[in-house]
């Protein structure tokens, strides 16, 4: 729970060197024990940072309801929690926001911890190594908001699913014209319990890796007006050897509409040349009409460079 504090005391190296004299030729030392005590009394902080040089892991230690930015600013990357507190590797509480350099990062965590908590990655010049972002309770929501190149075999993992044992309503958008590419045998990963939308010019998009997208497919299916995998002239593509999984199951509101997988205007799930394309939707469990398993508009298609596509639609509703 977020102000259920507990309290760290820091010592100064210098401080720490007097003590260690005999106390009648350091007095001193007392009077400043006693006077600087409360000074260096300090509340630990809500968010904790590990950085040894190749990891960049942030983590919500307190939890609470927050909107992370993660951005690039001049080859670092810079974190943003608005109200909230950082400590890098259990070193002195400060405010955010915080930059660290990217040179040398092999793997870079964002965990949002408990709460209904927001992500909003922005554009990076510098090409990411493994990127992973993850939640735990609560609904949470991760906001593609700009281009990221991936260097060669590093993968992306926007995982919801995986960080909980009581699943939370979460939701993933990829922004009008934002592209993920990654490169190589780079897997990306992209799983909610609600919805998984890509928006105009959008795009998630590998090379030989593997791209997954799963929205709404947990045991207990999540409740709403929403559908599942949800594309507008957007784009989902394996350029060579990966597999290309794409699952999706709608709401269950009564308006109708509630489509498993929606490509809409011109969107295209494209495979690679090899291995296989599968794509299979679940209409929303209700009464409406035209809950539709998948829908591909008259300008959108699902195709691949050779490899195998199964599409699966289990229709749901009244027609």
């Amino acid at each position: 729970m977020k102000n259920a504090y507990n309290f760290q005391v820091h010592f100064p190296s210098w401080l720490k060197a007097l003590t260690v004299l005999p106390f009648k030729n350091n007095r001193w030392c007392a009077v400043w024990m006693v006077c600087c005590l409360p000074l260096m009394v300090q509340a630990s902080p809500d968010f904790s940072i590990f950085y040894n040089g190749t990891s960049i892991q942030l983590s919500d230690q307190m939890g609470g309801n927050d909107v992370i930015s993660v951005t690039e600013v001049a080859g670092s990357i810079r974190f943003d929690v608005p109200g909230r507190t950082y400590a890098i590797n259990g070193g002195l509480t400060l405010p955010f926001p915080v930059s660290i350099t990217l040179a040398g990062a092999n793997t870079i965590v964002v965990f949002a911890g408990e709460g209904n908590d927001v992500v909003n990655i922005g554009a990076f010049t510098t090409v990411l190594p493994n990127f992973s972002v993850n939640g735990a309770e609560g609904d949470d929501v991760i906001n593609f908001n700009g281009d990221i190149n991936f260097l060669a075999n590093a993968n992306l993992d926007a995982n919801l699913q995986d960080d909980a044992n009581s699943i939370g309503v979460d939701k993933i958008v990829v922004g009008v014209g934002v592209n993920l590419r990654l490169a190589g045998t780079g897997n990306a990963m992209l799983k909610a319990s609600q919805s998984i939308v890509v928006l105009t010019g959008g795009s998630v998009e590998t090379d030989d890796g593997n791209l997954t997208v799963e929205a709404n497919q947990q045991a207990a299916p999540s409740a709403g007006n929403f559908r599942g995998v949800d594309m507008t002239s957007g784009l989902l593509d394996v350029a060579g050897d990966g597999y290309l999984t794409v699952k999706g199951r709608g709401g269950n509101n009564i308006a109708g509409f509630q489509h498993g997988v929606s490509l809409a205007l011109t969107s295209k799930i494209s495979g690679g040349d090899i291995n296989a394309v599968n794509v299979q939707g679940w209409g929303g469990a209700n009464t409406g009409i035209r809950n539709y398993g998948v829908v591909v508009e008259t300008n959108s298609e699902i195709s691949s460079s050779g490899a195998s596509i199964t599409v699966i639609g289990n229709g749901n509703g009244t027609g």
